[in-house]
C-alpha cells in the first residue's frame, strides 16, 4: 500500500468494496488482505476516528462472508482498540457499530466475542 493511504483512505475503500457487495476474483486476495492488514495497523494504532471505526466495521459486516475472512486480526484489533472511540461517536455511527457487531457475530465471521466487544454495543 503507498505511504499516504492512511486510515481515511483505508476505512472509505472499505465502504466502496462493500458497496459493490461482490467477493472479487480470487487475485484480488492479496489487495483485501494488505488493505486489513493496513487497517488493523492503524486501528492497533489508535489513529481511527470514532467514524472511521463503524464505517469499518459497517463494511466488513456488509460485505459477503468469503470475502470478509481476511478482516478477523483487525477485527480483533477494533474488539481491543475500538471503544475507545465510541464516545466521539453520533447516533448514526453507534447504530452502525450495534448492527455490524451483531450481523458478524450472527453470520459467524466472530470467532469469539469476548466480554470486551460485547461491551461496544451494551
Amino acid at each position: 500500500a503507498a505511504p499516504h493511504f492512511d486510515e481515511r483512505h483505508c476505512s472509505a475503500a472499505l465502504v466502496s468494496l462493500a458497496r459493490l457487495r461482490s467477493t472479487g476474483s480470487a487475485q484480488d486476495g492479496d489487495a483485501l488482505a494488505a488493505l486489513a492488514e493496513r487497517t488493523k495497523d492503524f486501528v492497533a494504532a489508535r489513529r481511527c476516528e470514532g467514524r472511521q471505526v463503524a464505517n469499518i466495521l459497517w463494511a466488513v459486516a456488509s460485505l459477503p462472508s468469503a470475502a470478509a475472512s481476511p478482516f478477523r486480526d483487525m477485527l480483533a484489533a477494533i474488539e481491543a482498540h475500538g471503544g475507545e472511540r465510541l464516545a466521539s461517536m453520533n447516533s448514526q455511527e453507534l447504530a452502525n457499530v450495534a448492527w455490524a457487531w451483531a450481523k458478524l457475530r450472527t453470520s459467524g465471521r466472530l470467532p469469539e466475542v469476548h466480554a470486551e466487544a460485547d461491551g461496544l454495543v451494551a
